[in-house]
């Protein structure tokens, strides 16, 4: 009886464990589906590939792999997921840091519709580095400094950091950002003086995001 009881236990912790294989594989074809920017419909054509090079190289795992969800939907799910946790995790970086410098780039995309990418540098108590996408804010109609600067500011808030501890900001220096009073720059470095800091560096730059490389190094 305990010889049925342990295999049935084995049994058991077997299955769980292929589940859990199982999901990770779902989890990680899903995560590069999406750094490539692929279909999420092309996860069945990779799972339909996978199947076929298991039935040719190591037919006992065929049936394995075909636990394996890659279905759009499952796809969707999981990139779904995988963002929730990215942004869990810059929310918490952002809590320790002591410095920022951000830098922004403004795209047009195929819809004719504004990009405002907002990427931060930002340098904790121990000195540790971390550079992340902070957001992405899309603008339909004007591109004032003020529009822009709505996008800038509603990340701040919802990211966990203080206008305070920024100290550079980097842009291309279009004319929306650098206007004087009415621009990004200005009215950035008003928010941060509002909050009790000093005045940021400004850095205009071709290429803004290339630049921010640099930050704090």
């Amino acid at each position: 009886m305990k010889r049925g009881l342990k295999s049935q236990q084995s049994s058991f912790t077997k299955l769980k464990t292929e589940q859990e294989a199982a999901t990770r594989a779902s989890f990680r074809v899903a995560l590069e589906i999406a750094k490539r920017g692929k279909p999420f419909t092309d996860g069945e054509m990779i799972k339909e590939c996978i199947i076929a090079v298991a039935e040719e190289m190591c037919t006992e795992k065929v049936n394995l792999l075909k636990t394996v969800s890659m279905s759009a939907n499952t796809v969707t799910r999981r990139v779904e997921n995988i963002t929730k946790n990215i942004s869990s995790q810059l929310f918490d970086k952002n809590g320790h840091v002591e410095w920022f410098s951000l830098a922004l780039d403004e795209l047009t995309d195929v819809s004719d519709t504004v990009q405002v990418l907002i990427y931060i540098r930002g340098v904790d108590k121990s000195y540790e580095v971390h550079e992340e996408l902070l957001d992405m804010y899309s603008i339909h109609g004007t591109t004032t400094g003020r529009d822009i600067f709505k996008g800038v500011e509603m990340a701040i808030n919802q990211k966990n950091l203080r206008w305070k501890n920024l100290k550079c900001i980097t842009t291309d220096g279009g004319k929306n950002m650098s206007v004087k009073d009415k621009g990004v720059v200005a009215l950035v470095s008003k928010a941060v003086e509002n909050d009790g800091g000093s005045k940021p560096l400004i850095i205009q730059c071709i290429s803004p995001v290339a630049y921010n490389g640099f930050m704090f190094k």
